[in-house]
């Protein structure tokens, strides 16, 4: 089987895992930086935007050769999820080797607001490796389903400290990604650029950090170590350099 970088259905763009949304920033003062990596999250990309993520693996998954590849998403975001209903679409280019954009598939995401206050609550589903082309054709489709939640904690310093987190089930997450299986992360701002996180996808555990300079919140770097403790024999480094660019179109 084919896969790319990462389990299937579940290369998504990280640079939009780090944006807060506006209801949970509401007259806060928020100026800290936020990510999480690893695990899907139940937010979508805001009305308008549009978005690249261009990756690279130390090491592709399921294979047994010590060769790193690179991958290419590219999407947009309509609809609102705060007042009625968010949609992500995506496309993903698996590897950057050989022909370029030779293999690939696409994602789509729903996402509402289910609960606001301190606390707001994003309920998606997510559906990957559809439509799929080239060497991917031969992975199955996946369905995630998400819970993701933001909260700002007070540490006595100049600015509350941002935490989201997110858990779900998959079709495709345990087992080599062959099994259904759940899945939880949490994410942490430590300052206006910099924002660690800690997650675990089915059988194994990833440790992430995102670098945004705060003069252009559009562009995020981040850094990964997948499968941590090896408990699946495939630890990787994951590389991405994000951009987003909101209002592109719609208005």
């Amino acid at each position: 089987m084919y896969q790319c970088l990462k389990p299937p259905g579940f290369c998504l763009p990280l640079a939009l895992i780090g944006a807060l949304p506006a209801a949970a920033q509401d007259d806060s003062g928020l100026d800290k930086h936020l990510t999480l990596l690893g695990v899907p999250s139940a937010v979508t990309a805001p009305h308008g935007s549009v978005f690249a993520s261009l990756a690279y693996a130390t090491q592709r998954v399921n294979s047994s050769e010590d060769e790193g590849d690179g991958s290419l998403a590219l999407g947009l975001g309509l609809g609102d999820i705060n007042d009625g209903l968010g949609i992500q679409l995506t496309s993903q280019i698996v590897s950057l080797e050989n022909d370029f954009a030779d293999s690939g598939f696409f994602g789509l995401k729903l996402g509402r607001r289910i609960s606001a206050g301190q606390t707001p609550l994003y309920l998606g589903l997510s559906v990957g490796n559809f439509g799929a082309w080239g060497n991917a054709d031969d992975n199955d489709t996946t369905v995630d389903a998400m819970l993701t939640g933001f909260h700002l904690f007070d540490t006595g310093g100049s600015a509350p400290t941002p935490v989201m987190f997110s858990l779900g089930y998959g079709s495709h997450v345990r087992d080599r990604f062959t099994e259904p299986g759940g899945f939880a992360g949490i994410g942490v701002g430590l300052s206006p650029w910099l924002a660690s996180s800690v997650s675990w996808y089915g059988d194994y555990g990833t440790l992430g950090v995102s670098w945004s300079p705060p003069s252009n919140r559009k562009l995020s770097i981040t850094a990964s170590v997948v499968d941590v403790t090896d408990a699946i024999d495939e630890r990787r480094g994951v590389f991405s350099v994000n951009f987003v660019l909101p209002k592109a179109f719609g208005g």
